[in-house]
């Protein structure tokens, strides 16, 4: 299989592929099949990791030596589970690139009006994209670029299926809780698209 420090890499260059691309971007089902099964891997992975971390006590320090092999382990797992936080933000920037780019708005208002529609099988993935920026995008400790991936993601989908959106942000408290979260966050950015994607989950918070 694909080396472990090749796996974030190689998510990202498949959704700027996808951004290029477009809407003809072929078979995005297969492709957001994989960017799943790349993230529930890697999102085990860093709770396995994390376990192992707190199981792997110290030994009380006798003298000046090398490193444990508990302290060692634990370097270990700490190395691994950042290559694991990796591949979980190169699918959340993968999603956002593949979102925009099969509007159009690589680079441009995520609200216009003048931007095709969601192809069906992002509309039907939807509700998943929204989890997954929730659950990892709001987590404590992620980087500011993922944060800022997960608003536009989130603000992009909310500006073009607002209604669907609103109704699953109020079937779940948690998902509408994030969806606070990550307009107060953008709405504080500097960068205008951001604010503008935050913008459109202050209209589904409002619904």
């Amino acid at each position: 299989g694909l080396h472990p420090m090749l796996r974030a890499p190689a998510i990202r260059c498949i959704g700027e592929v996808c951004k290029v691309l477009g809407p003809t971007a072929p078979n995005l089902e297969a492709v957001l099949r994989l960017l799943e099964g790349e993230a529930n891997s890697a999102g085990r992975k860093c709770l396995n990791q994390q376990s192992s971390n707190q199981s792997a006590t110290p030994s009380p320090p006798r003298r000046r030596c090398k490193s444990s092999p508990s302290s060692a382990r634990r370097a270990e797992n700490t190395a691994k589970e950042s290559t694991e936080a990796q591949v979980l933000e190169a699918v959340l920037l993968a999603y956002e690139s593949i979102v925009t780019g099969s509007l159009g708005a690589s680079s441009g208002n995520s609200n216009s009006s003048n931007f095709a529609t969601l192809p069906e099988s992002l509309r039907y993935a939807a509700p998943a994209l929204i989890n997954f920026a929730c659950s990892y995008g709001t987590a404590a400790g992620v980087s500011p670029t993922a944060k800022r991936a997960a608003v536009r993601l989130v603000g992009t989908l909310a500006a073009h299926l607002p209604s669907e959106v609103a109704s699953y942000a109020q079937k779940d408290a948690s998902v509408k809780a994030c969806i606070e979260s990550l307009r107060l966050y953008g709405s504080a950015s500097p960068n205008k698209l951001i604010r503008q994607c935050a913008g459109a989950l202050t209209d589904v918070v409002s619904l």
